[in-house]
Parts: structure tokens; sequence; C-alpha cells
């Protein structure tokens, strides 16, 4: 006979926590079979481990089951919504209900959810009453009808108000299937997706009175690894008409909403933090992390619920029963029910006033745009009359597209008038309130926002916001959209701090990016020169200057009653130097030049000795005038010269307004200035602080007033023939997907299914061959990628060595990034370095691959053990990347066992291991520090295991020089790391400390130490960084040793390597944790500097003190003893051969 409702129970690696559920389904059907309701169990294996097989094996039978019908179905998904989809399809009821594998359902849920289907009909889906959460949580979750008079239905946009646990009609599951969603892709979770779909789809949501969901919660979840994620577009949250009803239901603002814009946020955000905000829009990354503490992410108020069930007799019946399923259920008595805490329905002020602020901006945006222009506002700056210059080209080009301006910063847009004529303007100011803050507006608001808009195209200038946006969420943004950025100068702060929004940024952080957009080749220059970024990614746009006409200026004699007439006109603003100014005011007057300065603008971002630059002005006979917002509105005709004295710029406004209509301009050579300006079209100025040399270009004109108009035409033709509307109009044609978005946003999706990789694999034609053979091996991935970090390398040449020594028949594979390939040659050097035939190179879909290498073939049924060797590269930084690389050595190189020795994590990553660990068969997740094992003890249990670092056996086994005569001069090693992820200041610390070194030790001699021999651009190391001193390095002269060239050319068990042997040093500065560590195997005190929190825990280890001068007044006494750590690894080294050698070992630590 058919069964009346089927169970669909996916399953991966929930090992012995699947019994539970098994049982609960049985205590269930049992209930239900009183009433003659026949129900069946269909268990979705997908991908499941050793341990949740033995589970099936014993427990899925009559003996467990009794009655209930059986099928369980194999799938190789590693996806939970494509395995219920699976689960659905080969049910034989009418009516399915949906069960996580690690929960348990009270024992009238599938009689009573069965009722609610038939009584309501097969558009209905039913939820159970409430949900107990056990575990690592201990909430009560009362669920809430969809049609239920006090539950407005756009709350959907911020909160999931019911989970995935369901009874349905096969008619709903088969109209809204579940979507694939795993946590790698960046979308999710699949259950809120599923219910905004069912609810668009016009099905409805009700609940079973008096049942219940035992919810486990286990540290690590996979609902935390989507909790960085977005939902994917749906038709509810891009919906108009969803917007106007939500932004008129009288139940999602239960009381007046507060005000909206500026007074606002001068309500719920206090000053020093306001300000800080405004300061984030100039590009202080430093001070928008600041921000982010301080506002921080404020709790919804928590209350506990009464310390008994009054009144719920059934619950307490329900709750106990599943305590004789699960023991880790809390019995209900009084004083665990009193720990408990409710969530969800009623929801607070906090969700709704979220809510509201997404379907506000919805409604704001008018629909979907296809171009879509995001700033921090529309104010008198260059910057923001080049962004108005790209709108207009748009509407231009494109007349007919659809436009929407963002402004994401607090500040009032003074210039909305200027936007084109059509352009829909949206500022975020008027959506702040005090729970929609500024980490929920990048974490939630704006990317979910513009994954429903979807525009065609996305383009941001100088917006921090936006800017965190894409390094956060751009992977996933760049899916359907083409994504621009702009910026076009460094800004310095007025301590001296450089700042740009593309510092501090993830290595990666232009990846989904299509170009960089900028006005100079200068600046573009610099950013790759010193920040390591792609030159293909940069794009030089030039601006448009007005077509003006050249100003007509009649002859006549410069003398001291009709001087030479100077225009200066800008903000009075750091940037612009108008103390500079006045030192030229000044030059003038000491040498008594007939020339008089009109200087134009106005304060726009404060300046304490503001005052005193316009007194001195004033002393000087300069004349001040207002502001003016285009040239045009000067008399130009009246002016001789046009001078400016920035600081920094770009290619300004200003100056090549000036240019265009024939005044002479007299500017120093900074930012891409010089891309203009030169001997033949003007008067450069080498210095922009050298008040004499300004004077001299002054001298030059008064002296040859012919040579002075010659220039200005010169100048005029060039701006004429690059600047035009013409050429910035061709310009923007010329821009790959631009005006018209990605080829095909829709055939996107075939980058995210099962079938199509974004990680793949190459090798040579020696490897390939090897790969198609049968031959055993053992696959391997380190830290280093292939690339030289000392500490990496050495950490994965001791891993094959002891795999070589405990396993002889395995050839080892190493993989490595496609970018360390370089040329057959250099693979050749690779294989000698390490040791190893056969390495295979990993790329994503866009890198270029080397001709000499082609692609892996199938590894279709292999199962090989697969080492991944130590480092500290899982972390929020690297991780996801990684593990993205390592999940699919799984599917394409025959990876089936893992084993992970040597690592570091945070606490950000720890949801993606756990994803991972379900879905493949981890044996071991060692690690080397104690904060670390402490995560993964809790997140997976017995196969934790604290291994120490992957380098031990090899570093430990060095001799350092013999020490020599007290009486020499200190000697100290110095390791530098100014690559961006280290820290914030690096140079400027490294400068302090090595200030304490010699004020304690004048005489010190300096031992440099280079850890990285690396050829990507964003890798900084030690010799790289000398040049970042700009000449306040404190050595003259100093010795290097290479510790990247040793780490390649040494091998384990080989004596101790010359450059290391005459070490001799009193003590180190590092900024690496394994320099650190191997100084002090040598015996070399070594101070960690520590400018990260992921810093701050790899020092951990070494007991240092907090500041450095307490270490330097006595290094000897932080010299670290490794003995307990020595016996650790050498009890985990001998499991380790064991486990190789194939005998039955633990390599976890049981709790």
């Amino acid at each position: 006979m058919t069964a009346d409702i089927s169970v669909v129970v996916p399953a991966h690696a929930e090992g012995r926590i699947l019994l539970p559920t098994l049982r609960s389904v049985r205590a269930a059907a049992d209930v239900a079979g009183e009433s003659g309701i026949r129900v069946e169990l269909v268990i979705v294996a997908d991908r499941i481990d050793e341990e949740t097989r033995r589970v099936l094996d014993a427990h899925a039978d009559s003996a467990t089951l009794g009655d209930v019908e059986l099928q369980v179905l194999e799938v190789d998904n590693g996806d939970l919504g494509l395995s219920r989809n699976d689960g659905i399809a080969a049910a034989t009821a009418p009516v399915i209900a949906v069960l996580d594998g690690d929960n348990l359902i009270s024992t009238r849920w599938l009689i009573d959810g069965l009722e609610q289907v038939r009584a309501h009909g097969d558009r209905t889906i039913v939820h159970p009453e409430t949900i107990i959460s056990f575990g690592a949580r201990h909430t009560r979750w009362d669920l809430v009808a969809g049609d239920a008079p006090d539950f407005p239905p756009g709350l959907l946009a911020a909160v999931n108000p019911w989970d995935a646990c369901v009874i349905a009609s096969r008619a709903v599951f088969e109209t809204v299937p579940y979507l694939y969603l795993p946590p790698t892709l960046g979308l999710g979770p699949e259950d809120w997706a599923w219910n905004l779909e069912t609810l668009d789809a016009g099905f409805t949501h009700v609940v079973a009175p008096r049942t219940a969901m035992f919810y486990r919660v286990r540290p690590g979840s996979l609902l935390a690894a989507h909790g960085d994620n977005l939902l994917p577009p749906v038709g509810f949250l891009s919906s108009l008409d969803r917007a106007e009803a939500a932004l008129n239901d009288a139940r999602l603002f239960p009381r007046a909403i507060p005000r909206t814009g500026r007074d606002v946020f001068r309500e719920v955000v206090p000053f020093p933090v306001r300000r800080a905000l405004r300061d984030t829009a100039r590009g202080t990354r430093s001070v928008a992390r600041r921000v982010v503490r301080r506002i921080g992410r404020e709790g919804a108020p928590i209350a506990p619920v009464p310390s008994a069930i009054v009144g719920e007799e059934w619950l307490h019946h329900e709750w106990a029963a599943a305590n004789r399923l699960e023991p880790e259920v809390p019995f209900p008595r009084a004083d665990a029910v009193a720990r408990y805490s409710p969530w969800g329905h009623p929801w607070g002020e906090w969700d709704r006033e979220r809510a509201a602020a997404y379907w506000g901006m919805l409604r704001a945006f008018g629909g979907a745009p296809d171009f879509l222009f995001v700033c921090p506002w529309v104010r008198t700056g260059g910057g923001d009359r080049v962004m108005l210059q790209y709108i207009a080209s748009v509407r231009r080009t494109r007349p007919d597209a659809r436009i929407v301006l963002l402004t994401t910063e607090p500040d009032r847009s003074t210039r909305l008038s200027e936007v084109p004529e059509g352009v829909r303007v949206v500022e975020l100011r008027d959506f702040l309130s005090r729970h929609v803050d500024r980490e929920w507006m990048v974490s939630r608001l704006l990317p979910q926002l513009f994954t429903q808009a979807a525009p065609r195209t996305m383009h941001l200038f100088n917006s921090t916001v936006g800017y965190d946006v894409v390094e956060r969420f751009g992977r996933v943004l760049s899916r359907k959209i083409a994504i621009f950025v702009s910026t076009f100068v460094l800004d310095r702060t007025p301590d001296g701090e450089r700042t740009s929004v593309l510092f501090y940024r993830h290595p990666r952080f232009l990846d989904p990016v299509q170009a960089v957009l900028v006005d100079s080749r200068a600046f573009a220059e610099t950013m790759v020169r010193e920040q390591g970024y792609d030159r293909e990614k940069f794009w030089v746009q030039h601006q448009i200057v007005p077509d003006l006409p050249m100003v007509a200026r009649a002859s006549r004699t410069i003398s001291d009653s009709a001087p030479l007439r100077v225009l200066w006109a800008g903000r009075f603003d750091l940037q612009k130097r108008l103390d500079v100014l006045a030192d030229v005011a000044e030059e003038i007057v000491r040498r008594g030049l007939p020339v008089r300065i009109d200087y134009y603008g106005e304060a726009v971002m404060g300046d304490p000795d503001l005052e005193t630059h316009l007194a001195r002005l004033d002393a000087a006979g300069a004349v001040r005038h207002p502001a003016y917002s285009h040239i045009g509105e000067v008399a130009l005709d009246r002016y001789d010269v046009y001078l400016m004295t920035s600081e920094w710029e770009g290619v300004p406004n200003t100056l090549l307004e000036a240019m265009t209509v024939g005044v002479p301009a007299i500017a120093p050579l900074v930012g891409g200035v010089g891309e203009v300006l030169d001997e033949r079209t003007g008067y450069p100025v080498e210095r922009f602080d050298d008040a004499g040399l300004y004077a001299d270009a002054l001298e030059a004109v008064l002296s040859d007033v012919e040579q002075s108009r010659d220039r200005a035409q010169a100048a005029h033709d060039l701006v004429r023939a690059k600047f035009s509307v013409e050429a910035f109009d061709e310009g923007m044609e010329s821009v790959p997907h631009y005006l018209d978005g990605l080829a095909d946003p829709e055939g996107e999706a075939d980058a995210v299914s099962p079938e199509e990789p974004e990680i793949r694999f190459v090798a040579d034609d020696e490897t390939l061959r090897f790969l198609a053979s049968d031959a055993p091996r053992v696959l391997m991935f380190a830290g280093s990628a292939g690339y030289a970090n000392y500490g990496d390398v050495l950490q994965h040449k001791n891993v094959l060595r002891q795999w070589a020594e405990s396993a002889p028949d395995r050839t080892p594979v190493s993989v490595f990034h496609v970018g360390s390939a370089g040329s057959p040659e250099h693979l050749a050097a690779l294989r000698d370095w390490y040791r190893t035939r056969h390495i295979v190179f990993f790329h994503r879909p866009d890198e270029e691959i080397p001709e000499w290498l082609a692609p892996t073939p199938s590894a279709e049924g292999a199962a090989w053990p697969t080492h991944v060797v130590g480092g500290g590269y899982l972390n929020k930084e690297w991780g996801p990347g990684y593990i993205a690389v390592i999940d699919a050595m799984a599917d394409q190189l025959g990876a089936e066992t893992f084993l992970f020795s040597g690592m570091q994590i945070d606490d950000f990553i720890v949801p993606h291991i756990v994803d991972f660990a379900e879905r493949r068969e981890v044996s071991a997740f060692g690690t080397r520090d104690r904060q670390s094992f402490a995560r993964v003890r809790a997140a997976l249990g017995d196969r934790a295991a604290h291994t120490f670092d992957d380098l031990w056996e090899i570093i430990s086994a060095w001799e350092a020089a013999p020490p020599t005569p007290s009486d020499r001069p200190f000697r100290l090693g110095l390791h530098i790391n100014a690559s961006g992820y280290v820290g914030d200041d690096v140079i400027a610390h490294i400068s302090e400390m090595l200030g304490e070194v010699l004020q304690r030790h004048p005489d010190a001699r300096v031992t440099l130490l280079n850890a990285y021999d690396d050829r990507r651009a964003e890798v900084v190391d030690t010799l790289a960084a000398l040049r970042l001193f700009d000449d306040t390095f404190p050595f003259a002269t100093f010795d290097v040793v290479d510790l990247a060239r040793i780490s390649l050319e040494t091998a384990p068990g080989e004596p101790t390597p010359e450059g290391v042997a005459r070490l001799d040093l009193d003590a180190a500065i590092t900024c690496s944790y394994h320099t650190a560590m191997t100084m002090n195997a040598l015996g070399v005190p070594a101070f960690l500097l520590r400018r990260s929190a992921y810093y701050a825990q790899k020092a951990e280890i070494f007991g240092l003190p907090d500041d450095f001068a307490t270490f330097i007044d006595a290094p000897e006494r932080y010299l670290k003893d490794f003995a307990a750590e020595d016996a650790e690894r050498r009890a985990w080294t001998a499991r380790l051969a064991a486990w190789i050698r194939g005998e039955s070992v633990a390599l976890g630590e049981p709790a």
C-alpha cells in the first residue's frame, strides 16, 4: 500500500546523532499508526561518512523503525537542498514531511500536520507550533501563521520566521523545489529562500497546534556557515508591490517611525562616531574600523521564560519524550526551563526597522535599475563632478536606461540639482535609524538590495560603504552585476597618514571588479607599485572639460598699478595647501613682483590652522572670493595665470578648465598633473611646497608674456583633443561590459551548478600520465601554494618526509597555485626544491594558464589520502578560498580521507570547517596553538588534535652559532612583512622599535631576515620593505640572511644551513610566526609584531609582554622553552606514522 505521509531526512555526517532522529520518527509514526496512517521514511544518503553509514547499517531496520516503510537513497549532491528534492521525488506518499538528520519531532507532529494539510488543502505549508533548541543554544521559538493578525509578511526582508521542518503536499515541493545553495557559493540559507518563494507563489503557511520540533544547535553549524551569505534573487524581495504593501502595513510600524535624515543620525549616533563616519568617506579606513567597534552590533534584549511550562502540559509531555530519545535535550524540570529564552515572534523594533529600511530603499529604487552609481554624497569635490560625467555619458549613450544614484554617507548632498534629469537619487541617510547602522548596511541591507535589484552595471565612487560591500560580497554580486570602482587620489590626514579607499583591502579585493576607472596613469601606477594591484584592472578614462572658448586677452603692460592677476581656486582643506599659497604670496611680496593673487573657495573639511593661513594671505595682499561651482562664473579675461598648490591630486578639474580657456597654468607635478602639464603646455613646478619655484614661474611669465600665451594655446589644444564629450563617450563604449553589462548574466547560473567547478586543476605531461595511472599516492596541500614562504615551505617538506618514511610506496602529489608555475624550467626547480616529482596547479576560470599545462584527467572512483599541511591560512582573510580548493581536490583529484595538521584558525572559519567536515571524511584536524584547538574541539569533538607546528622537527635540529664575547656590539635580527594583511602602520611601528633598540644599544648591528621570496606584488617582505622607510632606516650597513632561499634549498635531516649556523644574535624583531619560532629554537628571544587579532593569536605561544620596551630591556627573559610542545609533537608524529602505515589508530584526542 502507498504511504499516507513520507518523511524525507537527508543524511551526511551526522554519525550517531542520526539515531535519535530515527527514533523520533518511529515514535511519531506509532502515534499516527493508531489512526491508520501509514508512514514512509526516505533517508537521502548524500556522501555519508563511515560513522553515519555504520549507524544506518545498524539501526535502519524494523527494530528501530517498527512499521515505518524505509527507503535509503544514495546520492552525490553535496548539498542539502538538492538532497531534499531527490528524497521528495523518490517518496511515494502524497504528503511530505521534511526533517533534518539531527533534529527530533514531537509524537503528534506527523498526524496533526497531515490533518492540517487535509483540512486546509494542497496549497498549505504546515509548521510546528514551537521549536525547542538544545545543544549549543537554549531558546524557545514559537512560530506564527503567515496570515496571523499580528504578523506582517514584510518582516521576511529581515528575518526568517519559519524553520525547514515542514509538512506539505507533494505539489508544493514540485512547484517550488529547493535551490542549490551550498555555503561556498555565498548564497543561502535554502530554507529562508524557500519560504520566500512559497509565499510569492501564493502558498499559505500555518502552524499545527500542540506540536513541537527539537532543534539541535551544534557549534559552527551549517546555519552559521550561511550566516554571512546572501539570499538568492527571489521575486518576493524584488517586488515593488510587496514594498508598497509592507510600507503601508501598520503591523510593521506599531508606533511612530523616527524622523529620517540628519536629525535621526544625530539622535542615535554619538558625535565622535558621526565625525568618524564622515572620515570614512574620505578614505580613512582605520577610522571606519573604529566606527564599527563603537557602534557595534546591538543585540535584541532577551528575557527568560517562566520557570515552568504553565498551562502547556502537552509540551511538557513532548519535551520529556524527546529527552528519553536524546538525553542532550534537557529534561523539562523548572530549573532547566528557566534557562530558556524566547526568540522570534513577536518580532521587535530591531527587526521591524530593518525590514522597513529594506522595503523603503527598494521602493526608492523604483525597480531594477540598469545602472547603479554609488558615492558618499554629491558635493563640491572634483570626484563628484567626474561621477556626474559618467552618469551623463550613460544618459547620452543609453538614453532609455534606468539609472539610480545612491549616496551612502550621513552628510547632506548639496549639489543634487546637477544630477542629470531622469536619474533616481536615493540617499541612504534617509533610512538611518537606531537599528539601521553602518554594520547592518554593509552586512545585509545593501548587499541584499543589490542582489535583488540586480543592476546591469554598478559603479562605486570613493564610497567606503560601497567598497566594504564589494570586499565582503563581491564574489556573489559579480555573478549578475558588472562591478566597477573609481577613486582618483591618495588622501592624507592632518597627522600625515596616507589614506585611500583602496588601502587595507583583502588581497583579492579586485577579483570580482571588472575595472578600476581612474583619471590618471600616475594614480594607477602608484596602486600597482605600492599596493600590488593588477595593472590590467586599471582603466584610464579622462574626464570631460567643458568646451569653453579661449578668453580674449588684450596686450597690456604689467606694473604695480596693473599687476599680473593670478587665479587660485579650490577647497580650503589639507589637500589644496592654502598654507603653501600663503608662502607664495609672501615670497611675491619679498621679491617685489607686480602680482596680485585672487583666491576662490570655502572650508569643506576643516583645518585648525585655516584662520592663520587666511590672515597671512590677507597681510600679503591676496584677495579672497566666494567659491564658484563652474569656472564660467569667473571673469577669466581678468586673469593672466592660474596657480595650483595642491599636495596631491588626480588630474584636477580646475587645472583642466583653466587650460581649456587659455589661462597659463602653474602647478606642481603631483598625481596626474604631469600627464597634461609640461614645459610645452604650462609651467610645471617640481616641489609642491617650494614657494620659490612658484615665484620663479611667475617671473618667467612676467619676462615673456607671449611665450605664456603660446603655452596656453598648446594646453587648450591638448585638453580639447583628450577631454571632450566625444572622447569620453568613445572611451566608455570601449570599456568591456560597462554599458551593456555582462554578456550573459543568466548564463552565470552555470558557474554555480555542481557540474561547473570554480576551482580547476592542471599539470604538465609527466604528472598527467601519473594521475591517469593506478599508482598509489598521497595528495598534499600547503599554505605556501608553491610560493617561497619560509615557514610554509619547511612545513610542506617536513610532512613530505614523514610520508616518505612511513609509506614509501605512496607517491606524493603536491597542489600549488598556477601563479607559482612560471615556466617549465621553474617547475623543474620546484620539483628539485621539494624533492617531489608530481605537482598539480589549481586555478580559477579567469586565471591565465601556461600553454604547457593541461587539465587533469577524471579521478572518478579514486580514493586517495590527503594531507592538508599546517599554517595560518585558514582564517577570514584566505580561509574560504583555500577550503574551496581543498574541497575541489575531492571532486577532481580523488581526495577522500582528509588529515589536517599544524593549523591556526579563527572564529570566522569554523563554520566553513564544519561544513567541510560534514561533507567530507576528516580523520583529524590538528592545530598548532591552543586557541585553535579549543575552536576545533568545540566544533569537531574527538577529531581535534593538538599537533604543534609542522616544521618543528626541522628547526629543532638546527644549531646556532657558538656564543661570542659579551663585549661585542648588540646584534639584532630583523624581519619585516609590510603586506596589508599583517596590520596597519607596520613600518612606523618597526621604526619605533628600532629607536628603542638604539636608545639602549647605540652601536647595535642588524641582520636582516628575508622570509619571503615571492613574485606576487602584494607580498612585501624585508628586502622589499626597506624602500618604505623613506631614508629613515637607521642602519647604513647590515647583513642579510635569506631564510626563504634557505627553506627552498635545505632538506629535512640535513645539517644546519650555513646562513642559519652563523647567526649570532642577541634578540630579534619579526613579523613572522615561523621566524619567531626559528629564533627561539636557536636560542634567540624574538618579539613578534602583532598589529591584528590574528597576529596576537600567533604571538600568544611565546609569552611576550605587550610592549616592546619591556621586552628589549631584558630579552633573555622571554626565550620560550618548547619542551611541552615538543613532547606533544612527538606523541602526534608517532600516531601519524602508525596511521600512515595503515594501523588502526585514532589521530584525534579523546575529550
